[in-house]
């Protein structure tokens, strides 16, 4: 084995990829607000109760969706790259293994939680259960970050 010479990781090294993937998710999100902004949206669901549903919608929220979809998927491409390329490093040092778990672990929370996203977007269903669905899916992905 050959000794590698030490290599200093400077914060603007780590600053530009956070900064290039912020300001995209901001572009993103600003042309969707200014070409076709939320609008609330009410649907009834039994005429004879008035129960309804309601919802903000847009035209093309499944465009500007599946954008910051691919957005993020690249971040966790290039997240997984970077871990696997340090996987060698001293385990004292690294937390390549930590961040593939996470990985992993979300991969399954979303092959889980999607199907059931969908079955519960149905009109029949609850908006409660819409609603905590909804909820706990984007709590499951946030807390595995962090534990």
């Amino acid at each position: 084995l050959q000794a590698r010479p030490r290599q200093k990781i400077l914060i603007r090294h780590v600053l530009w990829p956070y900064l290039i993937l912020s300001i995209s998710a901001i572009i993103i999100l600003s042309v969707w607000t200014t070409t076709d902004p939320l609008k609330w949206d009410r649907v009834i669901v039994d005429n004879f109760t008035d129960e309804s549903f309601g919802r903000c919608k847009s035209h093309q929220d499944i465009t500007f969706f599946l954008c910051l979809v691919a957005l993020m998927a690249i971040s966790t491409i290039l997240t997984a790259f970077m871990a696997w390329k340090t996987k060698d490093i001293d385990s004292s040092f690294s937390e390549s293994n930590w961040i593939f778990y996470t990985i992993v672990l979300q991969l399954q929370v979303l092959i889980v939680g999607i199907p059931i996203l969908v079955i519960l977007q149905n009109e029949v269903a609850s908006s409660d259960a819409t609603y905590i669905g909804e909820v706990l899916l984007i709590w499951t992905i946030s807390v595995s970050t962090i534990v």
